[in-house]
């Protein structure tokens, strides 16, 4: 649920021409109503910001980092290997109109990251270089309810508190430097004109390529090296709809980070130095403040505290209790273009340490101050077949494995299969990869499959089969199994139509309370259909989007089923953009739709739809010239549980320099 306790899941704001920043802006929106997880485009936010600072030459860059920016479809992805297979380099950007599949918006959305032609010396630039055409951009939101919230109603008015959620970030770059930073206030959190400190301020600076030090970061960022066992920057444990990448979790080393999530980042020193041409050393320290609650008897830690939340007294109390400190490192190693190789350590210090739990789940958390993680990874590739893995260790005894391969049968099949393995002691604060639910006490086989037949069909499915060997939440039997399914088929009728469609399809097990009120495990299987159709009905003008949802999940002591059927509207005039949704569902608390709503710039926002109702949604943007953009949202829900309807409304105001 961390995914969406913010109305602003992740931003990073790019600093080229409002024109190039809407059509960027169009494709991920259109590719998020596709059914493409939020997670994934938080991803591709990464991506486009690293190859937008320090752009790649187009004739390098492989397959699997064209899919991970986003931006081309899997027949654009295959159709541009051939090219370059069959003619050798590109020389200019006209030369992608020559790709089937390209048009020349795709062309425009590429420029921007790419260069042509042969590879560029890169050289340390001067003092000058480095502050030369710096780009400024500042943004300030604020998010607000009517009626109020519960919880902000129930607090005590004895200190002045905010009535919603608002934040502002900003960021100055230039090619090699970049600055950038967060203040927050969330709702019900204390606030004081005579003390304006926002209850949550991030931000970093970050140098690239300054002759052989390629990275070079002070304040927040993220790290994700190997397969992600013991660095993953991903914020979810999960697997793909892009299912070919569930087998390949390389990471991209170092990122900036300055988000609205209040945890799971580092802050400190982390730098990258290229050691010869094919070693890189990469280094880090970092110390954070993060909430914790105590045990009963006040002697360690219970639990880490995610939620940023500082309202009630109980919060303010657990607030920054814990100092966590970080040392870490990696070398990296490319031996040809086949062949790469890696190590990763991780010292983790507490400055309380975490009490062991008796809860029969929770025995095999991890407790004490201090934990040390460590891991070998390697990758091969021989001709269309690529193999990679990692093996981590934890101190507390634990092993994490996780292999995989992908194999390119032909130009339109892809084929890929990974195997895991997390002991119940494996601990790795920042490791992030494929997993059912967190790295531990899972194991899992997964096959996926992807079919680009023509430029108008792609279809994708994967399989998952995973075992749990010990206890988990709210599952009180061991040796328990599950398993998972994915179908989805996208047709591009043209640029101006879109069918698609995704089945997903779940089996496991889980306690419900029987009629003694003792807790059984049963098994359950859940289901969900998911079908879009959309039509852009002129080239720059309007856009409709129909998107119908059926969810269904049980066992024998419960039945819970879920529908939701969503009109979205768009419309762009000039400096205008309109954007509108009529929403119509009935759920149940267990089918519950999480669909992706219609944003402001820069907003990922996705809401869940429960109970019985409606609900109405409008965006309106206004922009001034080059530099000046207002944005407002106003969604009204009403449900059959309420006496009336909700409203809720947003605001976003954008300068640029």
């Amino acid at each position: 649920m961390k995914r969406f306790s913010f109305s602003i899941l992740f931003t990073v704001l790019f600093h080229f021409s409002f024109a190039q920043e809407e059509a960027l802006w169009k494709h991920l929106e259109n590719r998020l109503m596709e059914g493409v997880g939020v997670e994934e485009l938080e991803e591709n936010w990464e991506q486009l910001y690293l190859r937008w600072v320090h752009p790649q030459n187009i004739n390098q860059v492989s397959e699997k980092e064209l899919e991970a920016m986003g931006l081309l479809f899997p027949y654009q992805i295959e159709q541009l290997s051939v090219y370059r297979e069959r003619y050798g380099d590109l020389l200019s950007p006209s030369e992608l109109y020559f790709v089937r599949g390209f048009d020349g918006e795709t062309v425009a959305l590429l420029r921007p990251f790419f260069y042509f032609g042969k590879e560029r010396e890169e050289k340390r630039p001067g003092l000058k270089e480095l502050i030369a055409n710096p780009r400024v951009r500042l943004r300030t939101s604020y998010h607000g309810k009517t009626p109020l919230s519960d919880i902000a109603e129930s607090l005590a008015d004895e200190e002045r508190r905010t009535k919603g959620n608002w934040m502002h970030q900003g960021r100055v770059l230039t090619r090699h430097l970049a600055l950038g930073w967060v203040a927050q206030q969330d709702e019900g959190e204390p606030w004081s004109w005579q003390s304006p400190r926002p209850d949550y301020l991030n931000g970093y600076v970050s140098l690239r390529n300054f002759g052989r030090l390629e990275q070079l970061i002070l304040g927040g960022s993220r790290a994700h090296f190997g397969q992600g066992l013991v660095f993953g920057s991903v914020l979810f444990s999960g697997k793909s709809t892009a299912v070919i990448s569930n087998a390949d979790q390389g990471g991209f080393g170092f990122s900036p980070y300055a988000s609205s999530g209040e945890s799971g980042y580092l802050s400190g020193l982390a730098f990258t130095f290229r050691l010869t041409k094919r070693m890189r050393l990469s280094a880090l320290y970092s110390r954070t403040k993060e909430d914790a609650s105590r045990d009963e008897e006040q002697r360690g830690i219970k639990t880490l505290l995610v939620s940023g939340l500082h309202r009630t007294g109980a919060e303010r109390d657990n607030e920054s209790r814990l100092s966590r400190r970080l040392w870490g490192g990696n070398i990296d190693y490319v031996l040809n273009r086949s062949i790469r190789a890696g190590i990763n350590v991780a010292l983790t210090r507490f400055s309380i340490p975490f009490s062991e739990r008796t809860e029969l789940y929770k025995r095999h958390s991890f407790s004490g101050d201090r934990l040390l993680s460590w891991s070998v990874y390697a990758s091969y590739d021989f001709k269309s077949l690529h193999l990679m893995g990692e093996w981590a260790l934890s101190s507390t005894g634990g092993r994490g494995v996780f292999l995989s391969l992908i194999n390119k049968i032909s130009p339109s099949l892809k084929f890929s299969a990974s195997w895991r393995s997390y002991t119940r002691d494996f601990h790795s604060f920042y490791g992030k990869t494929l997993a059912e639910q967190a790295m531990q006490n899972e194991t899992g086989f997964c096959l996926g499959v992807s079919f680009v037949p023509s430029r108008r069909w792609t279809v994708q499915a994967y399989a998952d089969y995973v075992y749990f060997p010990w206890h988990r939440f709210r599952v009180s039997d061991t040796n328990t199994r599950g398993k998972s399914f994915l179908l989805k088929a996208v047709f591009r009728k043209s640029a101006a139509v879109l069918f698609s469609a995704d089945l997903r399809w779940k089996t496991g097990q889980q306690d419900y309370a029987a009629s003694n009120n003792e807790a059984l495990a049963e098994p359950f299987s859940a289901w969900q259909l998911a079908g879009r159709i959309r039509h852009r009905l002129s080239p720059d003008g309007w856009q409709l989007q129909w998107t119908a949802v059926l969810k269904r999940r049980g066992t024998q002591f419960e039945q819970a089923a879920g529908s939701g059927l969503f009109c979205d509207l768009s419309r762009r005039m000039d400096s205008w953009l309109l954007k509108s949704r009529l929403a119509a569902f009935r759920t149940e608390y267990l089918t519950r739709i999480y669909l992706y709503e219609p944003a402001a710039l820069y907003q990922f926002s996705v809401p869940f739809y429960l109970g019985k109702g409606i609900k109405y949604v409008g965006v309106v943007e206004k922009k001034w010239g080059s530099r000046w953009r207002l944005s407002a949202k106003v969604a009204w829900t009403r449900t059959e549980e309420a006496s009336e309807g909700e409203w809720a409304y947003f605001f976003q105001l954008v300068r640029k320099w």
